[in-house]
């Protein structure tokens, strides 16, 4: 048989049976299914003008589904839930409808704020993030302490209050009092300040700059692994403020 023919008749036969394979591959419809990413957030409720409050939150990217975070009373904290990350839209139910944006990352672990609201243009939400879900809690013989300010104005008050995180702490036989954080202004997150373990001292707040205290005095007792927040918050016309310890889980 000639050469060139046989070439012919086995190209065309491996074509065939290419194509017959290629018609059996099951080419699936849809894609794969994207992965279950998920954030752990709590919502602390600090507006002292919402005696309760519930807050809805919608996902994209359509943002047309809304469903209800846990409901709080002022001045509590929910328990932390799991929900799937991405961005959201959120607002507080049956107060205003105008919604404020914020992307939650996968696996992040943190305290969605509810502040209160001086004005229209400035939103009630600010998520504060605590640390990634599959990180572990503080650092060895330490507490982590930082420190939120949600002091709200009154019906008096022009302008939102910066205070000062003064510390009292035994040094040998002194108590000595310094100024870890200084002029946290509304809606500010400090940087954390560390209380060794076993070691015990004192907060209280001052308004920025000066000596006049505006809040009492709240110890708290270094444990390893541990982080804590403490809120400030009330009205600025109430006098003293409440200081608020909360623990990190």
């Amino acid at each position: 048989m000639n050469v060139k023919l046989l070439f012919v008749k086995h190209f065309i036969l491996l074509v065939v049976l290419i194509s017959f394979h290629l018609g059996c591959v099951d080419i699936p419809s849809e894609g794969h299914e994207p992965p279950d990413y998920q954030a752990e957030i709590r919502v602390v409720y600090a507006d002292p003008f919402l005696p309760t409050a519930t807050i809805r939150m919608a996902s994209g990217p359509d943002f047309t589904a809304y469903s209800d975070l846990p409901s709080g009373a002022y001045g509590t904290a929910t328990t932390y839930t799991t929900f799937p990350a991405g961005n959201k839209k959120l607002f507080i139910k049956d107060v205003e409808a105008d919604t404020t944006s914020i992307a939650f990352n996968p696996d992040q672990h943190g305290t969605l704020m509810v502040f209160p609201r001086p004005d229209p243009t400035v939103s009630r939400f600010s998520f504060v993030v605590e640390r990634y879900s599959f990180a572990m809690e503080g650092i060895a013989d330490t507490t982590r302490v930082r420190f939120v300010n949600a002091v709200a104005r009154g019906a008096a008050d022009t302008t939102d209050l910066a205070v000062d995180v003064k510390m009292i702490e035994m040094v040998e036989t002194l108590l000595v009092t310094s100024t870890p954080v200084s002029d946290l202004g509304f809606r500010a997150v400090s940087d954390y300040v560390l209380v060794p373990n076993g070691e015990t001292v004192s907060f209280y707040l001052t308004i920025g700059g000066t000596s006049t205290t505006v809040s009492d005095t709240l110890p708290i007792t270094g444990a390893s692994n541990t982080d804590v927040t403490f809120v400030a918050r009330d009205s600025i016309s109430a006098g003293k403020v409440q200081f608020w310890k909360l623990d990190n889980d």
